[in-house]
């Protein structure tokens, strides 16, 4: 993703001599020795392991078949029905994506073992974004700068600070489609053979539910429900999401991140359970799956962190205020603006 000096800059002007609430080498411990204690009950129960690792797909997979293969002969109201289609497939699209990617690509979901099977997962998951053209060869390379070089330079998904030019184009309707975008995750600006791969795959992903849907929709109305319109609602979710977890947060692997939580509208944010909520659990321990990462943020919140870490790292604000403060932050920052909660 691009970087501009100016969003360095004020990255760094914001953060010189603020406190950081940082963990202490003994709560790094006991956080290593918790993380352990996860890992040791998934390796005693593989099966159920495996099981968790591929719910996912399989809740994803049966949404997806049950939109667009069962919904429009429920719906006789086209117009509801295109409003329904466009706004399901868009958050179910963006739930697929941020996992497949993330978990898939990103960190290797299935790795444990070695069958065959394992190994045919393994190809699945972290192909399985393509479907909704998002390149995981390009995905997996920037995300291990992000985990290692977290909001500097080297930061190949840098989020910490981002322009709010760039954060607005990208929420526009149609955005790196119909005009450029340059704050995207999911593939790069130049081609590459993984990028054209996803497009045929996507493309062929798109023919069959234009196939399905045709006697409900004009070709025009598909390309626009499937194209412009879905697309958009997975990228806006997920440029708020990216636009909030780092926000102007320390440079730093362990530090730099926040946790959006699991209230239902963080969760639609941050791509379901299995998407991004417990995002400062991912980054102590990226080695943990999704359910894993879920039962780490109940054990930093309610045994590990103390006050002023809850509050630093985002437990205590409810989803709103964190909008609204974090907004506040941006503008006051980038603009000058003179806001009480800078």
């Amino acid at each position: 993703m691009k970087q501009f000096r100016r969003e360095q800059e004020l990255l760094t002007r914001h953060l010189e001599g603020r406190s950081v609430a940082g963990f202490s080498p003994a709560q790094m411990k006991e956080i290593q020795h918790e993380v352990k204690t996860i890992r040791e009950a998934s390796d005693a129960s593989p099966l159920l392991h495996q099981f968790m690792e591929a719910l996912p797909f399989f809740i994803l997979l049966t949404a997806w078949a049950g939109l667009i293969f069962l919904v429009p002969s429920m719906i006789s109201n086209t117009n509801l029905l295109f409003i329904i289609l466009f706004i399901g497939h868009g958050i179910i699209g963006y739930q697929w994506v941020i996992y497949g990617i993330h978990e898939g690509a990103g960190h290797g979901l299935f790795r444990r073992g070695d069958s065959r099977l394992l190994r045919l997962m393994r190809f699945l998951a972290f192909h399985s974004s393509r479907l909704m053209m998002a390149d995981p060869v390009h995905y997996r390379q920037q995300h291990k700068s992000h985990h290692r070089f977290t909001g500097t330079e080297q930061d190949g998904s840098q989020t910490n600070f981002v322009l709010g030019r760039r954060i607005l184009v990208s929420l526009l309707p149609g955005a790196g489609i119909l005009f450029p975008n340059d704050y995207r995750v999911h593939h790069g600006d130049g081609f590459s053979g993984s990028l054209a791969l996803s497009g045929v795959v996507g493309l062929t992903r798109v023919g069959i539910e234009i196939l399905e849907l045709r006697s409900r929709f004009s070709i025009g109305e598909c390309l626009a429900l499937l194209l412009i319109f879905s697309p958009w609602v997975g990228l806006a979710l997920d440029r708020i999401r990216e636009s909030l977890e780092h926000h102007l947060m320390p440079q730093s692997p362990v530090h730099g991140t926040r946790e959006l939580g699991l209230s239902p509208l963080a969760l639609l944010i941050a791509g379901g359970p299995w998407g991004q909520p417990c995002h400062l659990s991912h980054h102590l321990a990226p080695e943990l799956n999704w359910y894993q990462q879920i039962r780490l943020h109940f054990i930093l919140r309610d045994r590990i962190l103390n006050e002023e870490q809850l509050r630093f790292f985002g437990f205590r604000t409810p989803f709103l205020r964190l909008v609204r403060e974090e907004t506040e932050k941006h503008l006051a920052l980038e603009y000058g603006q003179n806001r009480s909660r800078i």
